[in-house]
């Protein structure tokens, strides 16, 4: 019997990108793997993201991919929509027990821009309060997944009780037998990651899989917590995983290609666009080191962040006549040493630490 399987909940982040969005959900709902929940998180949108991931789900936008052809037979789906003041009251007297039986879409729409990090945190706090899901799943809106991607992940995840986090090896939506990225083995001292070898393993143990297909058992969140909300945008997948790890979970990747990734559609590449990469992208890059090492390794870091990530940065934004992007640069390296004297390693919860100063600047 399908449900006598593990039940999985999904959470899918939506801002601005309905078009990637849709595409996402269709390829979920032809999903072989059936004992699952939709959770589309809409993190402020200013575009028509509400209305149209609605519309796709009456029938009237029908999503073209070329890993799949739209089918209309599911179509209406049923929704029930939240915001985040009220998703935490008892979902099942609200819509009823009936409702929650049958494929749906439950939306979550946040009155303001929450990153990726606490989006995605104020649909698994509703998910626990609400439904027994033995696993959570996020999964970026600029991805489509294999039919078997579910099945193939939870299968893993269901080989030994110390596996916590699984996911599936991104590969590009553009070139669909091409990995997105093989470094996955986190390097402290660098604060980045080395290279896996790939032979014909179905699966290999890392110390990172990418949040845009990351599934986590709900056993290891009561145990490390949620992702750390301070971390606002890049690093918050990497932070949970060495958590994890550290304690004595496995942490395994598909390798076969289940997922295809378009990458960065929630960032646009304009001016605004990068200097949100290099702000958070540096700050997260240190936080996330000083939190995850050791102070020797942290040492080494700091030290090799001056001499070489430093000089590099400055000598690649005055070749491509970019030096602009180097005041979001000194900002997350003043933010990210403020705060590092701010918190306490054990603080894994991330709940009682204060944000960084200019966190949320460019949003403003």
């Amino acid at each position: 019997c399908e449900y006598m399987k593990p039940k999985i909940s999904i959470i899918i982040l939506n801002y601005n990108g309905w078009k990637d969005t849709i595409e996402c959900l269709e390829s979920v709902f032809f999903s072989s793997y059936t004992n699952y929940q939709v959770i589309v998180v809409d993190n402020f949108s200013e575009d028509e993201s509400l209305q149209k991931i609605k519309d796709y789900c009456s029938g009237k936008i029908q999503p073209q991919s070329p890993f799949f052809k739209y089918n209309p037979n599911n179509k209406p789906i049923p929704i029930c929509e939240f915001n985040n003041f009220n998703c935490q009251e008892n979902y099942h007297e609200l819509i009823g027990d009936n409702f929650s039986q049958c494929k749906r879409l439950i939306i979550i729409k946040n009155e303001k821009n929450y990153g990726f990090t606490e989006g995605n945190n104020i649909a698994i706090r509703f998910i626990r309060e609400n439904f027994q899901s033995k696993y959570i799943f996020l999964l970026n809106n600029d991805t489509v997944i294999h039919p078997e991607c579910i099945g193939d992940i939870i299968a893993l995840a269901e080989k030994e009780e110390r596996i916590g986090i699984v996911g599936a090896l991104p590969y590009r939506y553009t070139n669909p037998k091409d990995p997105e990225s093989k470094s996955l083995i986190f390097n402290p001292r660098r604060g980045n990651f080395k290279q896996i070898f790939i032979h014909d393993e179905n699966f290999i143990d890392v110390d990172y899989v990418s949040g845009c297909s990351l599934l986590i058992a709900d056993e290891l969140i009561s145990k490390i917590g949620l992702l750390y909300s301070p971390l606002y945008l890049y690093y918050e997948d990497t932070d949970w995983c060495l958590r994890a790890k550290s304690n004595g979970y496995r942490i395994i990747t598909k390798i076969a290609p289940r997922v295809w990734h378009k990458g960065g559609s929630s960032i646009n590449k304009s001016v605004m666009g990068s200097h949100l990469k290099m702000y958070f992208g540096t700050r997260n890059r240190i936080i996330c080191t000083y939190r995850n090492s050791n102070s020797l390794d942290f040492l080494i870091f700091c030290l090799y962040f001056i001499i070489f990530v430093n000089t590099k940065t400055h000598i690649d934004t005055i070749k491509n006549r970019k030096v602009d992007i180097l005041l979001p640069f000194y900002r997350a390296l003043l933010d990210s040493f403020r705060f590092i004297c701010t918190i306490k390693k054990e603080d894994g919860f991330g709940v009682i630490t204060p944000q960084p100063s200019h966190g949320d600047m460019y949003f403003q």
